[in-house]
């Protein structure tokens, strides 16, 4: 493969090799541009299932399907880009993923609706797991940081979807109009950004000299070896947990701030809304603001104080007694709720972020780190949803459902922290 246009020898007036910010800012618009896929189609949703005259059951079976495109992305994502590297898996995934969009919205039946979510799942997975390589090794050569940020864009491309999509739709636009709309934006960035990725799987160091990263095969006796290898596999094992417990917090929250704001405090659908709006400010805002924070502070105690604060956060959104209010002529249930809401994202958004940067990181074989974690992340996109619906069809609260299922994570996730 090719390298970047600026060779890496050459450096900056800060110390930085030349091509590195060009390779960030590549980079960072690839960030962008995976979060707006998803966002374009999730909102859409609706016309997808009224145009194949699916029921509500079977568009989530649909869904659930389709995510298993996801776990085979993350199993396919290391070899695929210890064979090709990280460059040539970013943009040939990006353009399926992009292609693929079109033919969601004009799938004429539900198994090529099937079929292609699950292509879009798979290529989403196996781009995730190579830029956030490529994000990791450009962030470790940095004063700041710069992971909390990526994650941020990415943050922002959902919401700049999002709000694409809902126009469109409020719109009457036809949705393969909307979705090929969008999927020739994205091809036209990823055309310009492309050629500015790294060029080469490469870790380099404060010499300037690049050198390729190697899993570890270490010295000393057998046993010595055995034991860094069962210590190695732990830590992999633990990505894929940690992995689990923040899309449990993330996906769970978000996925249910509207019906928890709905049913359980009786708030009219066109504000219910609200709750996913407040969540989605939050994540925007602390991945912003997590870089600054993580380099005054470090990251473990970042991710521990975030865990916390996720947790304070989902108590107040999700169980606080609504008699608590009477009395309090500026408070109610709702503001309280959309608070705790923005607070929990603010501790959430930047747990992910650091997940990655280790997951990038860990020893052994290319991109076993992050498949791992990935691998988490889908079991409990699958998982938890069905667990927080079959707990709020019980006697409990949607709240009380969420809260089972997410303040756990949040105290595991602050037990355990993330060494990097």
């Amino acid at each position: 493969m090719q390298g970047n246009s600026e060779p890496v020898s050459q450096v900056n007036s800060d110390g930085t090799p030349q091509g590195e910010r060009t390779a960030l800012a590549a980079v960072a618009a690839q960030f962008w541009v995976n979060g707006m896929i998803y966002a374009a189609i999730i909102p859409r949703l609706p016309d997808i299932r009224d145009r194949l005259s699916l029921e509500i059951s079977a568009l989530g079976l649909i869904l659930t399907l389709s995510a298993i495109g996801g776990l085979v992305g993350s199993g396919l994502g290391g070899p695929v880009i210890a064979r090709f590297g990280t460059k040539r898996v970013i943009v040939v995934g990006s353009i399926i993923a992009i292609a693929v969009l079109p033919v969601v919205g004009l799938a004429p039946s539900v198994a090529v609706l099937v079929l292609s979510l699950g292509l879009l799942a798979m290529a989403d997975v196996v781009v995730d797991i190579a830029m956030n390589m490529q994000g990791s090794w450009l962030s470790a050569r940095r004063t700041v940081p710069v992971m909390n940020r990526l994650h941020g864009l990415w943050s922002l491309g959902t919401v700049v979807g999002g709000l694409v999509a809902v126009q469109a739709a409020a719109a009457g636009v036809a949705i393969w109009v909307h979705l090929a709309g969008v999927a020739a934006v994205l091809g036209l960035t990823l055309l310009v950004s492309a050629r500015h990725l790294l060029g080469t799987d490469t870790d380099i160091n404060t010499e300037g000299d690049v050198a390729r990263s190697e899993p570890d095969t270490g010295g000393g006796t057998e046993a010595e070896r055995a034991s860094r290898s069962q210590a190695g596999l732990v830590s992999i094992l633990g990505l894929g947990v940690l992995g689990g417990a923040e899309v449990t917090m993330e996906l769970t929250t978000s996925d249910w701030a509207a019906f928890r704001l709905a049913d359980d405090l009786g708030v009219s659908p066109g504000r219910a809304g609200l709750g996913f709006v407040a969540f989605t400010a939050g994540m925007v805002t602390g991945r912003f603001l997590g870089d600054t924070i993580q380099s005054a502070v470090g990251p473990r105690v970042l991710v521990r104080g975030a865990a916390l604060l996720a947790a304070v956060g989902l108590a107040l959104a999700t169980v606080t007694p609504t008699t608590w209010y009477d009395g309090i002529a500026f408070l109610n249930p709702s503001l309280v709720t959309l608070a705790g809401y923005y607070l929990a994202a603010l501790g959430v958004s930047v747990i992910f972020p650091q997940l990655y940067d280790a997951a990038a990181k860990a020893p052994g074989p290319v991109g076993r780190g992050l498949a791992a974690l990935t691998a988490g992340t889908r079991i409990a996109g699958i998982s938890a949803p069905v667990f927080v619906g079959f707990v709020a069809d019980t006697s409990l609260s949607v709240g009380a459902a969420v809260a089972l299922a997410t303040i756990p994570c949040c105290l595991l996730v602050f037990l355990v922290g993330v060494d990097k």
